[in-house]
Protein backbone atom coordinates (compact mmCIF):
# COMPACT_ATOMS: atom_id res chain seq x y z
CA UNK A 1 0.00 0.00 0.00
CA UNK A 2 3.24 2.05 0.63
CA UNK A 3 4.06 2.22 -2.86
CA UNK A 4 1.29 3.83 -3.69
CA UNK A 5 1.11 7.39 -1.77
CA UNK A 6 -2.04 8.09 -2.82
CA UNK A 7 -3.40 5.87 -0.35
CA UNK A 8 -1.04 7.53 2.62
CA UNK A 9 -2.03 11.04 1.38
CA UNK A 10 -6.07 10.01 1.67
CA UNK A 11 -5.14 8.49 5.44
CA UNK A 12 -3.45 12.04 6.22
CA UNK A 13 -6.24 13.92 4.97
CA UNK A 14 -8.97 11.67 6.81
CA UNK A 15 -6.98 12.13 10.30
CA UNK A 16 -7.16 16.38 9.29
CA UNK A 17 -10.66 15.64 9.34
CA UNK A 18 -11.51 13.61 12.07
CA UNK A 19 -8.40 13.68 14.50
CA UNK A 20 -9.67 10.53 16.46
CA UNK A 21 -10.06 8.17 13.80
CA UNK A 22 -7.12 6.03 14.03
CA UNK A 23 -5.68 3.55 10.86
CA UNK A 24 -3.12 0.85 10.59
CA UNK A 25 -1.74 -0.06 7.33
CA UNK A 26 -1.30 -3.68 6.42
CA UNK A 27 0.96 -4.29 3.09
CA UNK A 28 0.78 -7.51 1.63
CA UNK A 29 4.28 -8.60 1.01
CA UNK A 30 7.16 -11.86 1.35
CA UNK A 31 8.91 -9.68 3.85
CA UNK A 32 8.06 -9.06 7.54
CA UNK A 33 8.63 -5.25 8.53
CA UNK A 34 7.16 -2.51 10.91
CA UNK A 35 7.27 1.30 10.87
CA UNK A 36 5.77 4.74 11.40
CA UNK A 37 5.43 6.86 8.13
CA UNK A 38 4.38 10.24 9.27
CA UNK A 39 2.37 9.55 12.10
CA UNK A 40 0.83 6.34 10.68
CA UNK A 41 1.69 2.65 11.56
CA UNK A 42 2.50 0.51 8.21
CA UNK A 43 3.00 -3.58 8.77
CA UNK A 44 4.57 -5.11 5.68
CA UNK A 45 3.96 -8.87 5.77
CA UNK A 46 2.73 -12.32 4.43
CA UNK A 47 -1.06 -13.19 4.36
CA UNK A 48 -0.62 -15.31 7.63
CA UNK A 49 0.95 -12.34 9.08
CA UNK A 50 -2.33 -10.45 8.02
CA UNK A 51 -4.37 -12.88 9.72
CA UNK A 52 -2.41 -12.80 12.95
CA UNK A 53 -3.13 -8.65 12.94
CA UNK A 54 -6.74 -9.18 12.26
CA UNK A 55 -7.22 -11.90 14.97
CA UNK A 56 -5.90 -9.47 17.56
CA UNK A 57 -9.79 -8.06 17.11
CA UNK A 58 -9.03 -4.63 17.78
CA UNK A 59 -10.51 -2.69 14.13
CA UNK A 60 -14.04 -1.54 13.43
CA UNK A 61 -13.55 -1.82 9.62
CA UNK A 62 -11.13 -3.15 6.76
CA UNK A 63 -10.76 -0.55 3.80
CA UNK A 64 -8.91 -2.28 1.00
CA UNK A 65 -7.01 -1.25 -1.70
CA UNK A 66 -6.16 -3.53 -4.94
CA UNK A 67 -7.76 -6.69 -3.71
CA UNK A 68 -5.45 -8.89 -4.81
CA UNK A 69 -5.56 -12.86 -4.65
CA UNK A 70 -2.89 -13.33 -1.78
CA UNK A 71 -5.43 -11.42 0.73
CA UNK A 72 -8.43 -13.19 -0.84
CA UNK A 73 -8.63 -15.85 1.63
CA UNK A 74 -7.72 -14.06 4.65
CA UNK A 75 -9.91 -11.21 4.59
CA UNK A 76 -13.27 -13.87 3.95
CA UNK A 77 -12.00 -15.20 7.05
CA UNK A 78 -13.13 -11.84 8.92
CA UNK A 79 -16.21 -10.76 6.61
CA UNK A 80 -18.27 -9.79 10.48
CA UNK A 81 -15.75 -6.78 10.14
CA UNK A 82 -17.51 -4.31 7.44
CA UNK A 83 -14.98 -4.35 4.32
CA UNK A 84 -15.00 -1.04 1.85
CA UNK A 85 -13.09 -2.25 -1.45
CA UNK A 86 -11.89 0.28 -3.23
CA UNK A 87 -11.18 -1.19 -7.01
CA UNK A 88 -8.21 0.86 -8.98
CA UNK A 89 -8.40 -1.09 -12.11
CA UNK A 90 -5.85 -4.05 -12.85
CA UNK A 91 -7.25 -6.03 -9.75
CA UNK A 92 -10.67 -6.58 -11.89
CA UNK A 93 -9.82 -6.31 -15.78
CA UNK A 94 -9.09 -9.05 -18.42
CA UNK A 95 -6.54 -9.77 -19.46
CA UNK A 96 -8.64 -9.09 -23.12
CA UNK A 97 -8.60 -5.52 -22.44
CA UNK A 98 -5.30 -5.13 -22.82
CA UNK A 99 -3.89 -6.50 -25.51
CA UNK A 100 -2.83 -3.33 -27.02
CA UNK A 101 0.23 -4.55 -24.74
CA UNK A 102 0.44 -7.72 -26.35
CA UNK A 103 4.08 -7.89 -27.80
CA UNK A 104 5.43 -7.81 -24.73
CA UNK A 105 7.49 -10.26 -23.88
CA UNK A 106 5.25 -10.34 -20.66
CA UNK A 107 2.05 -11.07 -21.20
CA UNK A 108 1.81 -14.73 -21.64
CA UNK A 109 2.82 -14.42 -17.60
CA UNK A 110 -0.03 -11.71 -17.43
CA UNK A 111 -2.48 -13.67 -18.80
CA UNK A 112 -2.08 -16.37 -16.63
CA UNK A 113 -1.42 -14.35 -13.22
CA UNK A 114 -4.64 -12.46 -14.48
CA UNK A 115 -6.27 -15.73 -14.91
CA UNK A 116 -5.83 -15.77 -11.16
CA UNK A 117 -6.67 -12.66 -9.82
CA UNK A 118 -9.85 -12.40 -11.73
CA UNK A 119 -11.18 -15.51 -10.00
CA UNK A 120 -10.29 -14.87 -6.49
CA UNK A 121 -11.93 -11.56 -6.99
CA UNK A 122 -15.57 -13.32 -8.20
CA UNK A 123 -14.92 -15.30 -5.25
CA UNK A 124 -14.43 -12.86 -2.84
CA UNK A 125 -17.57 -10.71 -4.03
CA UNK A 126 -19.59 -13.96 -4.38
CA UNK A 127 -18.57 -14.74 -0.38
CA UNK A 128 -18.81 -11.57 1.11
CA UNK A 129 -22.08 -9.80 -0.44
CA UNK A 130 -21.66 -7.20 2.23
CA UNK A 131 -19.06 -5.49 1.20
CA UNK A 132 -19.17 -1.94 -0.29
CA UNK A 133 -17.44 -1.46 -3.77
CA UNK A 134 -15.86 2.07 -4.58
CA UNK A 135 -15.30 2.60 -7.94
CA UNK A 136 -13.81 6.15 -9.53
CA UNK A 137 -15.84 5.58 -12.54
CA UNK A 138 -19.18 4.22 -13.93
CA UNK A 139 -17.12 2.53 -16.64
CA UNK A 140 -14.89 1.36 -13.68
CA UNK A 141 -18.06 -0.43 -12.36
CA UNK A 142 -19.71 -2.02 -15.44
CA UNK A 143 -16.27 -3.33 -16.52
CA UNK A 144 -15.08 -4.89 -13.29
CA UNK A 145 -18.92 -6.35 -12.97
CA UNK A 146 -18.50 -7.87 -16.44
CA UNK A 147 -15.01 -9.12 -16.40
CA UNK A 148 -15.13 -10.74 -13.34
CA UNK A 149 -18.80 -12.18 -13.63
CA UNK A 150 -19.91 -10.57 -10.16
CA UNK A 151 -22.31 -8.00 -8.93
CA UNK A 152 -21.66 -5.60 -6.44
CA UNK A 153 -24.72 -5.59 -3.92
CA UNK A 154 -23.14 -2.50 -2.37
CA UNK A 155 -21.16 0.45 -4.33
CA UNK A 156 -20.15 3.78 -4.61
CA UNK A 157 -18.96 5.53 -7.40
CA UNK A 158 -16.31 8.34 -6.21
CA UNK A 159 -13.61 10.14 -8.36
CA UNK A 160 -9.86 10.26 -7.47
CA UNK A 161 -9.90 13.39 -5.95
CA UNK A 162 -7.58 16.37 -7.07
CA UNK A 163 -6.03 19.14 -5.29
CA UNK A 164 -7.06 22.42 -6.34
CA UNK A 165 -4.78 23.97 -4.57
CA UNK A 166 -1.62 22.86 -6.28
CA UNK A 167 -3.13 22.47 -9.26
CA UNK A 168 -4.85 25.81 -8.99
CA UNK A 169 -6.48 27.78 -11.60
CA UNK A 170 -4.79 30.60 -13.50
CA UNK A 171 -6.61 32.38 -16.27
CA UNK A 172 -5.42 31.43 -19.60
CA UNK A 173 -3.74 34.59 -22.19
CA UNK A 174 -5.52 33.64 -25.49
CA UNK A 175 -1.71 33.04 -26.79
CA UNK A 176 -1.64 29.98 -24.75
CA UNK A 177 -3.94 28.30 -26.94
CA UNK A 178 -1.12 27.55 -29.01
CA UNK A 179 1.26 26.36 -26.03
CA UNK A 180 0.35 22.44 -26.26
CA UNK A 181 1.80 20.01 -23.40
CA UNK A 182 2.01 16.34 -22.74
CA UNK A 183 3.06 14.35 -19.30
CA UNK A 184 2.72 10.78 -20.07
CA UNK A 185 4.99 7.85 -18.89
CA UNK A 186 6.17 6.14 -22.32
CA UNK A 187 5.81 2.56 -20.52
CA UNK A 188 2.50 0.99 -22.29
CA UNK A 189 0.66 1.67 -25.01
CA UNK A 190 -2.44 2.70 -23.05
CA UNK A 191 -1.09 5.84 -22.79
CA UNK A 192 -1.36 6.19 -26.61
CA UNK A 193 1.78 8.16 -26.54
CA UNK A 194 2.21 6.56 -30.52
CA UNK A 195 -1.24 8.29 -31.27
CA UNK A 196 -0.29 11.53 -30.31
CA UNK A 197 3.36 11.39 -31.90
CA UNK A 198 1.49 10.40 -34.85
CA UNK A 199 -0.57 13.59 -34.56
CA UNK A 200 1.77 15.89 -33.69
CA UNK A 201 3.69 14.62 -37.36
CA UNK A 202 0.15 15.04 -39.24
CA UNK A 203 -0.16 18.76 -37.80
CA UNK A 204 3.12 19.72 -39.17
CA UNK A 205 1.99 19.57 -42.45
CA UNK A 206 -0.62 22.33 -41.71
CA UNK A 207 0.35 26.20 -42.21
CA UNK A 208 0.22 27.48 -38.92
CA UNK A 209 2.20 24.69 -37.48
CA UNK A 210 4.88 27.16 -36.13
CA UNK A 211 2.61 29.22 -34.65
CA UNK A 212 2.10 26.50 -31.92
CA UNK A 213 4.90 24.82 -29.06
CA UNK A 214 5.03 21.37 -28.13
CA UNK A 215 5.97 20.41 -24.33
CA UNK A 216 6.34 16.67 -24.49
CA UNK A 217 7.41 15.37 -20.60
CA UNK A 218 8.17 11.72 -20.09
CA UNK A 219 9.95 8.32 -20.16
CA UNK A 220 9.84 5.10 -20.59
CA UNK A 221 10.69 2.20 -23.10
CA UNK A 222 8.58 3.85 -25.89
CA UNK A 223 9.95 7.72 -25.87
CA UNK A 224 12.89 7.43 -28.39
CA UNK A 225 10.65 5.38 -30.65
CA UNK A 226 7.31 7.50 -30.92
CA UNK A 227 9.51 10.75 -31.26
CA UNK A 228 11.83 9.57 -33.84
CA UNK A 229 9.62 11.59 -35.97
CA UNK A 230 8.76 15.23 -34.41
CA UNK A 231 12.15 15.55 -31.82
CA UNK A 232 13.91 17.74 -34.20
CA UNK A 233 11.08 19.80 -35.20
CA UNK A 234 12.39 23.80 -33.81
CA UNK A 235 8.75 24.02 -31.95
CA UNK A 236 8.62 20.49 -30.09
CA UNK A 237 10.53 20.14 -26.92
CA UNK A 238 11.23 16.78 -25.23
CA UNK A 239 11.89 16.49 -21.59
CA UNK A 240 12.88 12.81 -21.19
CA UNK A 241 12.42 12.72 -17.46
CA UNK A 242 9.64 12.08 -15.05
CA UNK A 243 7.96 15.06 -13.61
CA UNK A 244 8.00 16.12 -9.92
CA UNK A 245 4.40 18.04 -9.06
CA UNK A 246 6.10 21.36 -8.77
CA UNK A 247 7.37 20.79 -11.90
CA UNK A 248 3.84 19.45 -13.45
CA UNK A 249 2.19 22.72 -11.84
CA UNK A 250 4.59 24.67 -14.06
CA UNK A 251 4.25 23.23 -17.15
CA UNK A 252 0.28 23.90 -16.52
CA UNK A 253 0.41 27.68 -16.01
CA UNK A 254 2.94 27.89 -19.02
CA UNK A 255 0.43 25.76 -21.66
CA UNK A 256 -2.97 25.73 -22.58
CA UNK A 257 -4.04 22.38 -24.13
CA UNK A 258 -3.50 19.31 -22.42
CA UNK A 259 -2.64 16.52 -25.26
CA UNK A 260 -3.47 13.01 -23.99
CA UNK A 261 -5.45 10.40 -26.36
CA UNK A 262 -5.79 6.78 -24.06
CA UNK A 263 -6.59 3.19 -25.22
CA UNK A 264 -7.59 2.70 -21.67
CA UNK A 265 -8.70 4.77 -18.25
CA UNK A 266 -10.88 4.08 -15.71
CA UNK A 267 -10.41 8.03 -14.57
CA UNK A 268 -7.41 9.88 -16.16
CA UNK A 269 -6.32 11.57 -12.98
CA UNK A 270 -3.18 13.46 -14.77
CA UNK A 271 -5.79 14.93 -17.34
CA UNK A 272 -8.12 15.92 -14.48
CA UNK A 273 -4.98 17.97 -13.10
CA UNK A 274 -4.63 19.48 -16.31
CA UNK A 275 -8.58 20.41 -16.39
CA UNK A 276 -8.17 21.57 -12.62
CA UNK A 277 -5.43 24.52 -14.04
CA UNK A 278 -7.72 25.42 -16.75
CA UNK A 279 -5.87 23.46 -19.43
CA UNK A 280 -7.95 22.29 -22.28
CA UNK A 281 -7.82 18.40 -23.05
CA UNK A 282 -7.40 16.44 -25.89
CA UNK A 283 -8.20 13.18 -25.79
CA UNK A 284 -10.43 10.36 -27.17
CA UNK A 285 -13.54 9.09 -26.41
CA UNK A 286 -12.61 5.96 -25.02
CA UNK A 287 -14.12 3.87 -21.33
CA UNK A 288 -14.08 6.06 -18.50
CA UNK A 289 -12.73 9.45 -20.12
CA UNK A 290 -16.51 10.67 -21.49
CA UNK A 291 -17.69 10.71 -17.54
CA UNK A 292 -15.26 13.78 -17.14
CA UNK A 293 -15.01 15.72 -20.54
CA UNK A 294 -17.65 17.00 -22.21
CA UNK A 295 -16.84 17.50 -26.29
CA UNK A 296 -16.77 20.96 -27.31
CA UNK A 297 -17.45 22.30 -24.18
CA UNK A 298 -14.40 21.60 -21.85
CA UNK A 299 -12.46 19.05 -24.23
CA UNK A 300 -11.92 17.74 -27.16
CA UNK A 301 -13.18 13.67 -27.57
CA UNK A 302 -11.26 12.13 -30.35
CA UNK A 303 -11.30 9.20 -32.29
CA UNK A 304 -8.61 9.20 -34.70
CA UNK A 305 -5.50 11.45 -35.70
CA UNK A 306 -7.31 13.29 -37.68
CA UNK A 307 -9.44 14.22 -35.03
CA UNK A 308 -6.89 15.48 -33.26
CA UNK A 309 -5.21 17.32 -35.33
CA UNK A 310 -8.79 19.45 -35.98
CA UNK A 311 -8.71 19.90 -32.09
CA UNK A 312 -5.52 21.13 -32.25
CA UNK A 313 -7.09 24.07 -35.28
CA UNK A 314 -9.87 24.31 -34.00
CA UNK A 315 -8.70 25.94 -30.68
CA UNK A 316 -5.93 27.82 -33.00
CA UNK A 317 -9.07 29.50 -34.57
CA UNK A 318 -11.05 30.30 -31.31
CA UNK A 319 -9.27 32.51 -29.08
CA UNK A 320 -12.84 33.33 -27.43
CA UNK A 321 -13.70 29.32 -27.74
CA UNK A 322 -10.48 28.86 -25.77
CA UNK A 323 -11.22 31.06 -23.24
CA UNK A 324 -14.38 29.76 -22.57
CA UNK A 325 -13.09 26.18 -22.49
CA UNK A 326 -10.34 26.66 -19.86
CA UNK A 327 -12.83 28.09 -17.85
CA UNK A 328 -15.43 25.14 -18.44
CA UNK A 329 -12.43 22.62 -17.84
CA UNK A 330 -11.54 24.00 -14.46
CA UNK A 331 -15.06 23.77 -13.11
CA UNK A 332 -16.29 20.67 -13.99
CA UNK A 333 -13.52 18.98 -12.29
CA UNK A 334 -14.05 21.28 -9.43
CA UNK A 335 -17.33 20.32 -9.26
CA UNK A 336 -16.78 16.53 -9.58
CA UNK A 337 -13.40 15.49 -8.17
CA UNK A 338 -12.21 18.71 -5.90
CA UNK A 339 -9.92 16.74 -3.38
CA UNK A 340 -11.35 18.14 0.24
CA UNK A 341 -14.96 17.18 -1.22
CA UNK A 342 -13.59 13.56 -2.24
CA UNK A 343 -11.95 12.68 0.99
CA UNK A 344 -15.14 13.89 2.60
CA UNK A 345 -17.33 11.85 1.26
CA UNK A 346 -14.95 8.78 1.73
CA UNK A 347 -14.73 9.27 5.27
CA UNK A 348 -18.30 9.27 5.28
CA UNK A 349 -18.66 6.13 3.57
CA UNK A 350 -16.14 4.63 6.09
CA UNK A 351 -17.74 5.73 8.99
CA UNK A 352 -21.49 4.49 7.59
CA UNK A 353 -20.79 1.30 6.09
Amino acid sequence: MYRNMFVHTRLLAYKRLDPDISFEVFVISNHKSEYEFEGIGVLEGTADNLRARLDLGQFDKIVIHFLTYKMVQVLLEYKNIPQIVWVHGFEALSWKRRLFNARSPKFLGYIFKNSIQLHAFHHYVEENINAHFVFVSKWMKKIASDDTDSIFHYSSIIPNGIDSHIFSFQKKDEKQRYKVLLIRPFTSRKYATDIAMKAIEKFSMEKDFLKYTFTIAGEGKYLKKDTAHISKLSNVTIIPSFQSQEQIEQLHNSNGVFLCPSRQDAQGVSMCEAMMSGLIPITSRSTAIPEFVDNQKDGYLTNSVEDIVDALRDIGNSPIKFGNMSVNSHQHVLDKCEQDNVIQKELSLIVRV
